[in-house]
C-alpha cells in the first residue's frame, strides 16, 4: 500500500534560517509550471534556473526589508523518503497610507505530490492570520480563469470581483495591442476606524503643537538670556562696589 505524503505545519519564512531553501522553493516553482496543470506563475519555459532563482532572492530580500512575507511547507515525500518544499505563498506588502490595509496574495503553489492534502489552506491559513496581526484586512490576488487555482480560492471565502481579457500573448510572442484597464472601488468610508476628518485634525494638532513648543523653548532661551544678564549686570555692580 502507498503511504501517503507528511507535510509539517506551514511556517513563516525567516531568512536567517531558510535562505538555503531558495534552489528547493524554485524547484517546486518550475514544476508547477512544467508538469500538469501547468500553472501560469511569471516564467514561461524554457525556464532559466539562474533567472527564477534571481527572482526568488529579490523576493527574499524583500522580506528583510518587511516589504513581504514568504510562507513555505515542508514535507517528507513517500517515494524518496526526503524532506522537501511541499508549497509556498506569499504576501505583498505595498506601503500606502490610503490604503495601509491592502495585502497582495502571491505564488501560491504546490508541489503535485502534496496537492489534495490541504497544504494550500494551511498556507492560506497561515498567511491570513499574520496578515492580520499587520492589519492587513483586504487581501487581493488574482488567477486564471479555468485553472484549478479558480476552484481553490472560493472555497478559502474569496470573491471574484472582476475579470479581466487574456493577458498572455499568442504563442509567447510579444502582444502589439496596447491593453488598457482600469478598476473602480467604492469610495473609502469615513468610519471611526478610517476617518480623514479625524486624520487630518490629528494632523495639525500635531502641528500646533509642535509649534506651541518651539515657541516655549524660544521663549525659554529668551528668559534664560536676559536672567543670565540681569545677574551678570548684578555681579558687576558688586563688584564695583566692593571696590568703593
Amino acid at each position: 500500500m502507498e503511504s501517503k505524503p507528511i507535510v509539517n505545519p506551514p511556517v513563516l519564512f525567516d531568512p536567517s534560517l531558510h535562505t538555503l531553501l531558495i534552489p528547493s522553493i524554485v524547484d517546486l516553482h518550475k514544476t508547477c509550471i512544467l508538469e500538469p496543470p501547468y500553472t501560469i506563475a511569471t516564467f514561461l519555459p524554457p525556464i532559466s534556473t539562474p533567472l527564477m532563482t534571481s527572482w526568488w532572492e529579490a523576493r527574499v530580500a524583500e522580506v528583510a526589508s518587511q516589504e513581504r512575507k514568504i510562507f513555505i511547507s515542508i514535507g517528507m515525500n513517500p517515494l524518496t523518503k526526503e524532506q522537501e518544499i511541499a508549497g509556498v505563498v506569499t504576501l505583498a506588502l505595498p506601503f500606502s497610507q490610503t490604503g495601509p490595509f491592502r495585502g497582495l496574495v502571491e505564488k501560491l503553489l504546490v508541489l503535485p505530490t502534496f496537492r489534495n492534502l490541504g497544504v494550500a489552506k494551511a498556507l492560506m491559513g497561515l498567511l491570513e492570520l499574520e496578515a492580520r496581526k499587520l492589519g492587513r484586512t483586504m487581501l487581493l490576488l488574482d488567477t486564471v480563469t479555468g485553472s484549478p487555482a479558480e476552484l481553490v480560492y472560493p472555497r478559502l471565502g474569496y470573491i471574484q470581483y472582476e475579470e479581466l481579457p487574456e493577458s498572455l500573448p499568442y504563442k509567447g510572442k510579444p502582444g502589439t495591442e496596447i491593453k488598457k484597464l482600469y478598476g473602480k472601488r467604492k469610495p473609502m468610508k469615513l468610519t471611526t476606524d478610517v476617518d480623514f476628518a479625524r486624520i487630518v485634525k490629528k494632523y495639525w494638532k500635531q502641528k500646533y503643537e509642535d509649534a506651541c513648543q518651539v515657541v516655549a523653548d524660544l521663549h525659554k532661551i529668551i528668559i534664560k538670556t536676559f536672567v543670565d544678564k540681569h545677574i551678570r549686570d548684578r555681579i558687576k555692580e558688586v563688584e564695583l562696589f566692593s571696590h568703593v
